[in-house]
């Protein structure tokens, strides 16, 4: 909604992001008893992530009635990401492509969307 946007996008409307869907096995992404969310595992392909603001991760939900896959996103401030430096391929450094890892990290629910 506005009020998430308006936290993205009200101190810089050229906001920076990255985001990848490509999970590492056991990565989660758990709500809390308080409505928050807790962080934890790596991601592949992050690319543009040395630059970006905040970086969005997600994992797979399960399917809804039609059978289509719905997923589950998260967007975190860069500072509380780790960036593991992996592009090592020749000519595809430039990229900025990288694994990104998270340990334990807190996830206000209002950074967190699910979807189809």
């Amino acid at each position: 909604g506005s009020e998430f946007q308006d936290r993205l996008f009200g101190q810089s409307p050229d906001l920076l992001s990255c985001g990848t869907n490509q999970p590492h096995p056991g990565a989660s992404l758990e709500q809390q008893p308080d409505g928050s969310y807790l962080l934890n595992g790596r991601w592949s392909f992050a690319s543009g992530v040395m630059n970006a603001r905040y970086t969005e991760v997600s994992l797979p939900l399960g399917r809804n009635e039609q059978n289509a896959e719905m997923r589950i996103t998260a967007m975190v401030p860069r500072h509380q990401v780790e960036i593991v430096d992996v592009w090592h391929t020749s000519g595809m450094r430039g990229t900025g492509s990288q694994d990104i890892a998270f340990n334990d990290v807190t996830v206000p629910a209002e950074m967190v969307h699910k979807y189809e």
